[in-house]
């Protein structure tokens, strides 16, 4: 009920990842099938199969320990073959992503494989220079060519007949024959590497085109075993695909551009895309004209890896550089989609406000900045990215104005652009600084524009007045700050404006936290105190008070009048890289270089709950409303939400739930049902209570016992239920038995238990058990101490023993006094009982033997010992002793 209160006062208690996008791609072969609209990537040691319509990944492939490097899938989508590192070949079910079998296939690593049209056979060809088909489902080697003297690179299946091509490692083709066994053809022309090849069925045969590094594309003929055409690309050429000029033309009948080049007499069947380090696609007919150019929309410099003809040739997707995937419409060439591979490390994370028609809608799309010179609009829906490019290095970070329309960039190229986010294209650009600028911030109260601050590596801040920039067609350069200030001593970390637009602060690696009034970027006061660079600061939302993340592993929050430290939060393992307030200011949530996400309490700075959903260093997060999206080095970007409310009803419905079973519990003790009561303590995991209930249902038996009324009966009846559990209630059972072992006072039950655990259940049953190796192995040993402190116990009571027995014969003397008590400290832990047991075992005995043994002395002598014959304790031992002594002068 107490959690319900906090979700209702505004205390967030829980967050969860709600989706997430991860690396799906690192680089490799990539493979794309119609009609599932699946993409199959290398990721890792793994083959990672991606959804494009959702863009999350569906399943992934792979044998922990041994390393994936090529991988085919087959025509029908229902089987993987995957090379491994251990030489094998592993054959997977995409259906079910189990392995079927894996079996050696060479005697190095398979570099490249490929599935025959019918799915029958694979081809592989390996670094140890040969050529393999396998009967897929046999799992056995059909054909083994060898002949090339070069390792084999590349390996591809004729569309239609029983031929291989493998291209190799000293620029040769060679064309291998399966139903003769037999090399058909050795093709060579090129000069360097042979990055990509591709077979296609036009109107004058089966053809074959080659992208090659010495800036070639050459087309040959299968059938006839001949080159037909060498296109001079004049550019390194990574990837190559065939396009069907049929298809394209019917397709351009939609299509809003025109394609003169689809029309006229002199059209070919098909055309070549390529693909190399110009960073742009290109059209080309065979004869080697050029008909269509578009740059490339990929980061880090536009570089190109792959190229694909997908969706029937309709659709052409380019794999980058940067690991991500481009969906290009055909024929007007144009970019419809734009897939996340990897994103490297994402330094920056913002929400993208929604429409004020949408403000209560839970938010899907945000802006990143990862490590390269792209910003990135993210639909978190689908994980597709729009790129906005016009940096030339590095982006660093970002920020959006209040109604969300416009985003401002810093980058290592020394530049602030505004960006547009309606249009997607740079509407301002800020020069002036001599350092990278880390830093950016826009108003936060007004919606309009007016004024943008940056900071930078030139241990600087600037606040730049900007134009209207509504409706402009091209960039408006400017070159002009309206103010500009030397704020740190080291780099300009972080700029952030306070949310009612008066004050900003900034954070530097000179370890101080700054105060700036925003009217004149006059400095108003300084915080001092952290041991490293500032990371981040934020304000409260309802208090005069400020936070700062810091790289010595703490969080400050500062007293904005007379700038002194309240409260330091310490927790995280390294630097903290990024803090920010909960809406009802009263909590915080941070997040730093361990990879943690951590929730603070500021009344009492305690941690509420940790985070570990990310592998490596948070580099930021943002919070809108009850969603936060954070990011990192690890390249995931997760969308979190808080789900304080539903946790609070959940935990009052399950406190509801167990007061409920516990009442339960008491009807079914007192109706002397045990085995029910019994049951429900262990379906609730209460050992405690289970132990009371065990203990009172033998106490009771055993008084039954005594009186003759049902000797053994509580044995047997424990014994049939014990006999009776079922696998998961056994393993509980195991449990408590582990946990009552380890205590003196409950070993007893627990070795009851076990023992019958034992006698009624096989040692198959009981071995199959989760964790049962470690729970009997620790039961064992406490057993062993327990063995060992009764076996002591019952020697010292034969001390005892013959104590109690010399007790009616003799009066004991000081020595055997002495040494009874020595015995009693050793058999009770509590020194009350010592005194206890001393006075009934030595003071009755010392009042009989003075008054029966003893010389009859006077009344007053006798009468303190014959009125307190039971007095305990201290009193006793202060009769006793006076007693003693007048018995000792009344003697002869």
């Amino acid at each position: 009920m107490a959690d319900v209160a906090k979700a209702q006062a505004g205390l967030s208690l829980e967050w969860r990842p709600i989706r997430s996008h991860s690396t799906t791609y690192t680089g490799g072969p990539v493979y794309y099938r119609n009609p599932s609209s699946l993409l199959y990537c290398s990721c890792g040691d793994d083959v990672s199969v991606v959804s494009t319509t959702t863009g999350a990944e569906t399943r992934r492939l792979g044998k922990e320990g041994d390393g994936m490097f090529c991988f085919a899938v087959d025509s029908t989508e229902q089987h993987v073959v995957t090379g491994h590192r251990s030489l094998l070949l592993r054959h997977w079910s995409l259906a079910t992503g189990e392995e079927l079998a894996a079996w050696k296939a060479h005697d190095q690593l398979v570099t490249s494989m490929d599935f025959s049209s019918d799915s029958k056979y694979v081809a592989s060809g390996s670094i140890d220079k040969s050529v393999k088909v396998w009967d897929v489902r046999g799992h056995f080697c059909t054909h083994n060519f060898r002949g090339h003297q070069n390792i084999v690179s590349h390996v591809k299946f004729h569309p239609s007949k029983l031929v291989v091509v493998a291209v190799s490692e000293d620029f040769v083709i060679k064309l291998w024959d399966l139903r003769s066994s037999s090399q058909m053809a050795v093709l060579t022309d090129h000069l360097a590497t042979i990055a990509s090849i591709s077979i296609f069925a036009s109107d004058i045969g089966t053809v074959l085109v080659t992208g090659s590094r010495d800036q070639i594309c050459n087309v040959w003929s299968v059938d006839q075993q001949k080159k037909l055409k060498s296109i001079p690309a004049f550019e390194s050429v990574e990837g190559v695909a065939c396009f069907s000029t049929k298809v394209l033309a019917a397709a351009a009948k939609s299509s809003s551009k025109d394609c003169k080049w689809l029309t006229g007499k002199d059209c070919p069947s098909f055309v070549v895309g390529t693909v190399g380090s110009k960073s742009q696609f290109r059209l080309w007919s065979p004869s080697g004209t050029c008909l269509a150019t578009r740059p490339s929309p990929h980061a880090v410099k536009g570089s190109f890896r792959r190229l694909l003809a997908i969706t029937d040739g309709t659709q052409a997707m380019t794999i980058g550089e940067d690991l991500s995937f481009v969906v290009w419409s055909m024929p007007d060439m144009e970019p419809v989609r734009h897939l996340m591979g990897c994103n490297d490390e994402v330094l920056k994370v913002m929400w993208l406000p929604p429409p004020p028609s949408e403000e209560e809608v839970e938010p899907t799309k945000l802006v990143a900045v990862c490590n390269d010179e792209v910003a990135r609009v993210i639909d978190t829906s689908t994980w597709s990215a729009t790129f906005l490019k016009g940096h030339t290095d590095v982006v660093l970070t970002c920020d959006l104005s209040k109604n969300g329309h416009w985003m401002v960039t810093g980058s290592k190229d020394n530049l602030a652009k505004i960006w547009n986010l309606e249009s997607n294209k740079v509407a301002a650009t800020l020069s002036g600084h001599n350092g990278a600028v880390t830093a950016v911030a826009f108003p936060k109260k007004r919606k309009d524009l007016g004024w943008v601050l940056t900071g930078s590596g030139d241990r600087t801040i600037k606040m730049w007045t900007l134009p209207n920039l509504e409706g402009v067609s091209e960039p408006v350069e400017v070159k002009e700050s309206k103010f500009a200030r030397a704020a740190h001593e080291k780099d300009v970390n972080c700029v952030v404006v306070a949310p009612n637009d008066k004050l900003f602060a900034t954070g530097g690696q000179d370890k101080v936290v700054k105060i700036w009034r925003l009217a004149d970027c006059d400095l108003v006061g300084t915080c001092v105190g952290h041991r490293r660079g500032v990371m981040w600061v934020a304000f409260s939302p309802v208090e005069q008070v400020l936070a700062s993340a810091s790289g010595d592993k703490t969080v400050k929050l500062w007293n904005l009048k007379d700038h002194s430290c309240l409260k330091t939060f310490q927790g995280h393992e390294q630097s903290v890289s990024c803090v920010s307030f909960l809406s009802n200011g009263m909590q915080l949530l941070s997040a730093g270089s361990d990879g943690l996400v951590k929730l603070w309490n500021i009344r009492n700075t305690d941690c509420i709950a940790t985070y570990e959903d990310h592998e490596d260093r948070i580099w930021s997060f943002d919070m809108r409303g009850e969603h936060m999206c954070s990011a990192g080095s690890d390249g995931k970007i997760i969308c979190w939400k808080d789900v304080s409310v539903e946790v609070g009803e959940q935990r009052a419905v399950e406190v509801a739930e167990e007061q409920a079973k516990d009442t339960r519990i008491d009807q079914l003790q007192r109706s002397g049902d045990t085995v029910g009561a019994v049951n429900l303590a262990l379906e609730l995991r209460r050992p405690a209570l289970m132990k009371k209930i065990l203990e009172d249902y033998v106490m009771k038996s055993l008084e039954k016992a005594m009186s003759s009324e049902e000797p053994g009966a509580h044995h047997a009846l424990l014994q049939r239920w014990v006999a009776g559990l079922s696998d998961e209630k056994l393993a509980i059972l195991m449990e408590f038995i582990a946990k009552w072992m380890a205590n003196a006072k409950n070993s007893s039950v627990a070795t009851q238990l076990l023992h019958m655990v034992l006698q009624a259940h096989d040692g198959g049953r009981i071995t199959k058990l989760e964790g049962i190796n470690h729970l009997l192995t620790s039961s064992s040993e406490y057993m062993k101490r327990h063995v060992a402190r009764v076996s002591g116990l019952q020697q010292k009571s034969y001390i005892l023993d013959f104590v109690l027995q010399l007790g009616g014969m003799v009066a004991l003397p000081e020595i055997q006094t002495d040494a009874l008590s020595t015995t009693m400290k050793a058999l009770y832990e509590d020194d009350s009982d010592v005194e206890d047991a001393m006075d009934e075992v030595v003071e009755p005995q010392c009042f009989r033997m003075s008054v029966d043994d003893s010389e009859p002395s006077s009344g007053e002598d006798e009468e303190p010992v014959a009125q307190s014959p039971r007095l305990v304790g201290k009193k006793a031992k202060k009769a006793q002793n006076g007693t003693k002594k007048k018995v000792r002068k009344s003697g002869p």
